[in-house]
């Protein structure tokens, strides 16, 4: 075992470039993250007895529910939601109780073509929000572009339709058009958490540190229950030293939403970057007991299972594959990854047919550096290797024909080929 993550310190400003509006939720089935209503029907404020199109501030999950308390919930409002029993929920709107009770639940697919099938009844801007939302969150980014477009056309002061039209454009980084949209934010939406949710977005590409920690503290002033911004103003914090601060911040990031897994992550790898892998190992444990969705989470966990005194390579095997898993993974790490499990002496049948369907995956999506592909064509090999596969394992072995991209492991993996034994590589020379 050999992923190591040495660089302490970089790691973090990895894991924050992607915290700011990614909800690092628990999207089980019966339990909603902070979360947008979307009217069923075109009301200006539901009440009582209004049922609710819930979509998770996730963007991956929704659901339907019946407001059960006479509380006036506008549009575009923010709602923690937080299970009471089987099938109830409690729901806090500006520290206001709201009891609804749930119907319908959504997953990704079936959420987005649910908000299709109402855009095609009726198109509004509410309905083309909530596709950029889900657009946004499936990282596809010019496609909520324009379905930001098409809310903008009905409403051109929409709030979550700029927002996820700006964070798009950030993850494209169109800097210019960032700029525009967070001053468009700025001067019709003073009031709202996101207006500076969004700036603090942009300020962090600008180094105006003091500037971010202002436009963060005044973002949770407005919206004091949301997770990610507490997660938000610590790395603020963070970025000018002031750890103690930072660290209070991830505690209230966990304190307003427990059961969800961005803010024990964000406090995992920052005690891990100060070299505190007692309190890491804690926090980003708790992060995977609440399905993290980050790559790196489960990195950093099996770089400290590999460090310890007497490594448990099948609890090292099991988090770089959660690893692999992740929509966030690198390619690199997901080679390296899928090398590990197809060479280790100890790998089993099951890591081997995990170790090609990674490789496999990674070759299919058409991997332009040579060396890249050497790399993956060589996991794939030593994978078919594993499971006794040997013709498959030398045609693909073939496909490597230029010495310049091969690794040192070529030729003994070759050996190995023609011998038709499987290729194991002692654990201290797994890099490729």
């Amino acid at each position: 075992m050999n992923f190591r993550l040495t660089n302490h310190s970089s790691i973090v400003l990895t894991t924050f470039a992607f915290c700011i509006f990614f909800e690092f939720a628990n999207v089980a089935a019966n339990v909603a993250a902070p979360a947008t209503i979307q009217q069923q029907e075109n009301s200006e404020e539901p009440t009582i007895g209004q049922k609710l199109f819930v979509l998770n501030e996730d963007g991956i999950s929704a659901n339907y529910v019946d407001v059960e308390s006479d509380v006036n919930i506008p549009f575009g409002a923010v709602l923690n939601i937080e299970e009471v029993g089987p099938n109830r929920f409690t729901v806090r709107y500006q520290a206001k109780p709201v009891s609804v009770k749930q119907h319908d639940v959504f997953d990704s697919a079936s959420a987005f073509d649910h908000i299709n099938d109402q855009i095609e009844k009726k198109p509004t801007a509410e309905w083309y929000a909530a596709k950029t939302h889900v657009l946004y969150s499936q990282r596809k980014f010019k496609e909520a572009i324009e379905a930001s477009d098409l809310a903008l056309e009905i409403d051109g002061r929409h709030i979550k339709a700029l927002q996820y039209r700006t964070t798009s454009y950030f993850f494209l980084q169109e800097l210019n058009e960032v700029k525009l949209l967070v001053d468009q934010l700025l001067e019709i939406a003073p009031d709202h958490y996101l207006t500076y949710a969004n700036q603090f977005y942009y300020l962090n590409t600008q180094g105006d540190l003091d500037a971010q920690i202002k436009a963060m503290e005044k973002s949770v002033e407005l919206n004091p229950y949301s997770s990610p911004l507490w997660s938000n103003l610590g790395y603020a914090h963070w970025q000018v030293g002031a750890q103690d601060r930072s660290f209070e911040c991830f505690e209230k990031a966990i304190e307003v939403s427990p059961g969800t897994s961005g803010g024990y992550q964000i406090y995992g790898i920052c005690a891990y970057s100060i070299a505190d892998f007692e309190t890491a190992r804690e926090y980003l444990e708790k992060a995977e007991q609440r399905n993290c969705l980050r790559s790196q989470t489960y990195e950093t966990l099996a770089t400290l299972v590999d460090g310890d005194s007497e490594p448990d390579h099948e609890r090292y095997l099991q988090l770089i594959k959660k690893a692999a898993a992740c929509d966030d993974c690198s390619v690199l790490s997901q080679r390296q990854f899928a090398w590990e499990m197809a060479t280790s002496p100890n790998t089993e049948r099951h890591d081997a047919e995990v170790a090609l369907e990674i490789a496999e995956r990674l070759i299919e999506a058409g991997q332009t550096e040579p060396e890249i592909l050497a790399g993956c064509l060589e996991a794939k090999v030593a994978a078919l290797a594993r499971l006794n596969r040997f013709m498959e394992a030398q045609e693909t072995l073939d496909q490597i024909d230029s010495e310049a991209t091969r690794s040192p492991f070529f030729q003994p993996l070759q050996e190995a080929i023609e011998a038709e034994e499987a290729f194991s590589v002692p654990s201290e020379d797994f890099d490729l």
